[in-house]
């Protein structure tokens, strides 16, 4: 049994990623949020969405919490232990700016660390609108999602240019590893391999 950690900014492919592993038994650990459901999110299997008073209710529950972006994202230590008893592997994504901190809650976790060079972050902004906007959106909607997708990505460049604490952090698990996301092909022909792997050692 093993726990993998997927991080890298916002548009990387992290939730992309843990929805491949789950289809090879890999077990999605729950995130519960205050966030509200994104239109392409009809499909995850790693979310828990919660109203503001749910959340703040099962606080004390949580193995650790955070606030990105102005809403609240949780993972509870019952379902940590509930997928430890039943010997599965479990996968989950957390922003790189909390990594650390997750870390020394769970020590022994393996980290996955996808990034894009800054060159490319045209790509992920085209991926954020395609995965976040609709066409059934009014102009002040959209204006709005796309204000939101350019905050998400400039918060991104700032984790980036922490990249070596990042390197820092990885580097203390000799099976964690980083990995360039150019295209969706690679998450399915070098990354999910990667973490099958070592569930298999």
């Amino acid at each position: 049994m093993k726990i993998f950690i997927i991080t890298g900014p916002s548009g990387v492919g992290k939730t992309h990623l843990v929805n491949e592993l789950s289809k090879h038994g890999v077990y999605p650990l729950k995130v519960y949020t205050d966030r509200e459901r994104r239109l392409s999110e009809s499909v995850t299997t790693d979310r828990i969405y919660l109203s503001k008073e749910e959340f703040d209710k099962g606080l004390s529950d949580f193995l650790y919490w955070f606030e990105f972006q102005g809403n609240r994202y949780g993972y509870r230590s019952s379902d940590i232990e509930e997928q430890k008893r039943a010997g599965r592997s479990i996968c989950f994504n957390i922003t790189p700016t909390h990594l650390r901190f997750l870390l020394e809650k769970l020590p022994e976790a393996i980290v996955i660390y996808l990034h894009t060079p800054k060159e490319d972050f045209d790509l992920l902004f085209k991926r954020m609108v395609e995965r976040d906007i609709s066409e059934d959106d009014s102009d002040d909607v959209r204006e709005a999602k796309v204000r939101s997708i350019e905050s998400r990505l400039n918060f991104a460049l700032g984790e980036l240019d922490k990249a070596a604490c990042i390197e820092d952090i990885i580097n203390k698990n000799p099976q964690s590893k980083r990995f360039l996301v150019r295209n969706d092909n690679i998450l399915n022909e070098e990354i999910v391999p990667y973490v099958l792997s070592l569930i298999s050692e």
